[in-house]
């Protein structure tokens, strides 16, 4: 082949392995902040992150009421009850999950990083669930916007 014409098709073979490499399997530490064990209470929280910027009710991806939340830089952390740790918001790029997704990262980082999503809400919210995560898994709720992901919810759903 001419090289001209390997250096047109070169970026085509190369996306193409790299859609075919799958992700690797979610697993249990998927879904966790590094050092808050699932379903920390309060005290673990404030240990690890310090005092919130503020407390006021938030929601989760089920909207099915408020619920205390303490707020931080990029990130709200959701406590059921007030105590216990049901999940968080990542909304903004200084915070990442466990294998470095952020907000503002690209549709295609998101399906590198996480393969195919276990539901999806048409093309704008994608959800990754835990395997193996009993009655109530926790989940990863990727809202994405002009193919850019927008926010990310990882935890439980009260629903």
């Amino acid at each position: 082949m001419h090289p001209s014409k390997m250096a047109v098709f070169l970026p085509w073979f190369i996306a193409a392995a790299l859609a075919a490499q799958a992700a690797p399997k979610l697993t249990a530490a998927d879904f966790v902040i590094t050092g808050i064990p699932d379903r920390a209470d309060t005290s673990v929280v404030r240990r690890v992150l310090g005092s919130p910027d503020s407390i006021a009710d938030g929601d989760d991806p089920s909207l099915a009421g408020p619920i205390p939340t303490w707020w931080y830089r990029d990130l709200r952390v959701v406590f059921l009850g007030g105590h216990e740790l049901h999940g968080w918001w990542l909304t903004g790029r200084s915070r990442s999950t466990k294998r470095g997704l952020r907000v503002g990262a690209a549709r295609v980082e998101l399906h590198r990083l996480y393969g195919s999503p276990t539901n999806a809400y048409g093309d704008s919210v994608l959800v990754y669930c835990e395997p193996h995560g009993g009655t109530v898994p926790r989940c990863m709720y990727v809202s994405v916007r002009r193919d850019h992901v927008e926010k990310i919810y990882v935890g439980r759903n009260i629903d």
